[in-house]
């Protein structure tokens, strides 16, 4: 699953990067990857919380 996952987010980044030019694509990237972060953050301190 992750090996699949570079290509096709290159292919992705490639487009929006062609469309909309490349600091949107970049900066849509980053935005995605810290709401990522935010969404993993969140869920992983609410299963320790249940945990203990």
């Amino acid at each position: 699953m992750f090996g699949a996952m570079i290509p096709l987010g290159s292919l992705e980044a490639g487009a929006v990067a062609h469309r909309l030019g490349t600091p949107f694509a970049l900066a849509f990237g980053a935005i995605i990857c810290a709401v990522s972060a935010l969404v993993t953050l969140f869920v992983i301190r609410r299963r320790e919380a249940t945990i203990r």
